[in-house]
């Protein structure tokens, strides 16, 4: 297991899910961007994992006039069978991160969300293990996230998610966020991904703890809910934040 905690963070182009943008100008009063952080906090390799394709280009332009070296991923619904579209075939949904290893692995990746987007589409973007084999490539890594995987489903909301052989994950991701199950499903990442590598990260969404009613605020705004009843996962906790990783990592 590496000892360094990576990074995750995600732009206001995962809509109404980060507070964080990757303009190179900041305003005044205006959101933080990532770019900046990265340069204010000497990040050496942070990761950018979206809910969709839309931030490509500006993190690719913005990241490119600094000389930064990063990743860039794309969390994505899979599901049993892409062609059953029912309301049983939800049951079987959960996250994968699907990273770029290149260049290339950008051109690989938007065959599969083309039609994640498009034929298969079902509420949202979504895949299949089977559908998906034929399009993966070596400039592709799948990657198991610490939230809503197919072990946090099936340990923690009763669902029915079967991981696929296909293509085996070849990174699981561990995270701390002071939530009361974290310890449970870190015991339980660890022992299902045996051989695999395990790596400590952090999601990240706005810098501060100061940051999380704001932030708590606008994701409400998304899901139509209020603030005394948001009704949103994971939001017993303020820890979702740069500061938090600052402090893991010993900064």
């Amino acid at each position: 297991m590496r000892n360094e905690i990576l990074p995750l963070f995600k732009s206001h182009y995962s809509i109404c899910k980060s507070a964080l943008t990757l303009a190179t100008k900041e305003k005044e009063l205006g959101s933080r961007s990532i770019i900046k952080l990265t340069q204010e906090n000497n990040i050496d390799l942070p990761f950018l994992i979206e809910d969709n394709m839309s931030s490509f280009l500006e993190a690719y332009t913005h990241f490119k006039d600094i000389n930064q070296k990063y990743v860039y991923g794309v969390r994505l619904t899979f599901c049993s069978d892409v062609n059953d579209k029912s309301e049983e075939s939800l049951n079987t949904e959960c996250k994968y991160v699907i990273l770029f290893n290149n260049t290339q692995g950008y051109y690989d990746f938007i065959k599969i969300w083309n039609r994640a987007a498009t034929e298969w589409f079902y509420y949202f973007p979504r895949v299949d293990f089977n559908s998906i084999k034929s399009l993966w490539t070596k400039n592709l890594t799948l990657a198991v996230p610490f939230y809503d995987s197919f072990l946090f489903n099936n340990n923690m909301t009763c669902r029915n998610c079967i991981p696929s052989t296909e293509i085996p994950p070849e990174v699981y991701f561990l995270e701390r966020n002071d939530l009361p199950f974290d310890e449970s499903i870190r015991s339980i990442v660890k022992k299902y991904a045996k051989d695999s590598e395990v790596v400590e990260t952090q999601s990240i969404y706005y810098e501060t703890p100061d940051d999380f009613l704001p932030y708590l605020t606008m994701r409400c705004i998304g899901k139509r809910s209020v603030i005394s009843k948001p009704q949103l996962d994971h939001m017993s906790s303020d820890t979702f934040n740069l500061n938090h990783w600052r402090d893991r990592h010993g900064i």
